[in-house]
């Protein structure tokens, strides 16, 4: 859950899935005059910088033992892989590493902006 400090000194508690939601985000803006899909760089993003990196060194040393358990099975089944898989899954979503919500939506929304610049037709 994001918070967001409204101009009258309170606070706005925004659930994680309404961050990327633009329909949402235009309604608190109009009431509240604040953007809530907006990030500050502030000393928070800076802070969640090294998790990042650490994030990415311990999802790639859990990748070389996911790849050599996935060549010897057939259809990704095995308990082996399925645990693997979903300690990747919690690193990424819950533990201590894990990124900041308001963060991965900006970083989202910067890839489509791109995407949309390389491959307009």
């Amino acid at each position: 859950m994001a918070v967001f400090d409204l101009p009258n000194g309170e606070k706005l508690n925004v659930p994680d899935q309404y961050l990327g939601d633009v329909d949402m985000a235009s309604n608190i803006k109009d009431v509240y005059g604040i953007d809530i899909n907006e990030v500050a760089y502030d000393l928070d993003w800076l802070a969640d910088k090294p998790k990042s990196i650490a994030r990415g060194a311990v999802g790639l040393a859990a990748d070389v033992p996911l790849g050599l358990a996935g060549l010897f099975d057939i259809g990704d089944d095995s308990d082996t892989v399925k645990g693997l898989q979903a300690y990747k899954d919690y690193l990424r979503e819950d533990s201590a590493l894990a990124s900041d919500p308001k963060y991965k939506i900006h970083m989202v929304q910067n890839l489509q902006k791109v995407q949309v610049l390389l491959f307009r037709f």
